[in-house]
């Protein structure tokens, strides 16, 4: 999470944070970076904004930013098709118990830790064991928030969000922490469109963002 004066911005993995923080650096707008939060187990069905999982955070606006189910499943399956560190950390957060964002993703691997499924596999899978799954992620962080911004607009909405607390964010356009793509989408989207339909309803409806795969990181 990022702790500014008069607000918390509520870190989602894979949603522009490294963007983010590298931009407060650039213009001087002091800030500090928490550890990502994960919760126990007892507090899996209490939104991710919880008193008990976030400090000091009663006293400040929240905020957080969504990305689009199409750009977002994709950035995931990189990131835990190419990070092996990753995975010895989700087998530590399964052994203890504590909730993780890439938990399911996870699980819809393969057991050989070098033993990759394809692209499409993977996303098949997650549709069918986990619909919803995005949706419910974004869920625990944006309930409660006074602000949710989107990655796609990531940089007017960053503006309007930090501006909103008397600051002024000079950014860069470069992105930070993003991967390549050269996934072929063709037949998936129409998957993952269905199974991430309330998140699609709530933040997306009304079209007003820029292409969905666009890259962020």
């Amino acid at each position: 999470m990022i702790i500014l004066r008069d607000a918390v911005i509520l870190h989602v993995p894979r949603t522009g944070g490294n963007w983010l923080i590298h931009n407060l650096r650039l213009s001087g707008i002091p800030h500090e970076v928490g550890e990502w939060v994960t919760l126990p187990r007892n507090l899996y069905r209490k939104p991710i904004l919880d008193k008990h999982a976030i400090p000091d955070g009663g006293s400040r606006s929240r905020a957080c930013f969504v990305r689009h189910p199409i750009s977002y499943y994709e950035s995931v399956w990189k990131m835990l098709a190419n990070v092996r560190s990753l995975r010895s950390f989700m087998i530590r957060c399964r052994r203890h118990g504590h909730w993780s964002p890439f938990l399911d993703p996870y699980r819809c691997f393969n057991r050989r830790v070098d033993d990759v499924p394809e692209f499409r596999e993977w996303v098949l899978r997650m549709t069918s064991r986990f619909p919803g799954w995005a949706s419910g992620v974004f869920d625990r962080y944006a309930r409660g928030c006074q602000f949710v911004g989107r990655v796609e607009n990531i940089e007017s909405d960053a503006s309007d969000l930090i501006g909103g607390l008397g600051f002024e964010l000079q950014y860069t356009s470069r992105k930070i922490n993003a991967i390549p793509s050269n996934l072929n989408w063709h037949g998936l989207e129409s998957a993952v469109l269905d199974s991430e339909r309330e998140m699609i309803d709530r933040w997306y409806a009304n079209g007003n963002y820029h292409h969905p795969k666009a890259r962020s990181g």
